[in-house]
């Protein structure tokens, strides 16, 4: 069972420093994955990601489609986080094509197929942010633990949610272990 929403805003360093802790103990696990997955992404940016070190795509799809009407073209995809990689780097390096804006998760599952599960749902929501409940429920039978961003207003900090079924990694993104 998830843990109620946590929303929190911190600056950008502790960010970090919570999610290179809790990346070093996925790296460590042979069950657990580190996802990044943006939706209403620029194309731009989305190659950036495509090109990070540390980084291996999943899955991208570009929007509008053909059925689709926008004025703004994007991307959904899904990246994994190579565990070979020296971790706080690749973080800081995708965070940096990352505009931290809703749609956009950082998940540490132990669901080896949470890319495939996670694909219909984000091309079915392009345009709309992805929904905390919908993320809980594609990993409810998997250890995990879902960063979500939120909007914010300075630049300096971190805005978004936090939800677990995994009281280890809980305790480790808050410093308690």
């Amino acid at each position: 069972m998830f843990s109620p929403e946590e929303k929190f805003e911190e600056p950008v360093e502790v960010f970090y420093r919570r999610w290179s802790l809790l990346a070093e103990h996925v790296r460590a696990s042979p069950s657990l994955n580190m996802y990044l997955g943006v939706i209403n992404h620029p194309p731009a940016a989305t190659t950036m990601l495509r090109e990070t070190p540390g980084l291996t795509l999943r899955w991208c799809r570009q929007f509008p489609a053909e059925e689709q009407e926008t004025s703004m073209p994007g991307t959904a995809g899904v990246f994994l986080f190579d565990k070979t990689a020296c971790y706080p780097n690749v973080l800081h390096q995708a965070m940096a094509g990352v505009t931290t804006q809703e749609g956009e998760v950082i998940v540490a599952t132990s669901d080896s197929d949470f890319s495939t599960k996670v694909m219909d749902e984000m091309i079915g929501m392009l345009r709309n942010p992805m929904e905390m409940d919908v993320l809980r429920r594609l990993t409810s039978r998997s250890k995990s633990f879902i960063f979500q961003f939120a909007p914010g207003d300075s630049p300096e900090m971190v805005h978004g949610s936090v939800s677990t079924n995994n009281e280890a990694m809980r305790k480790i993104f808050h410093g308690l272990d």
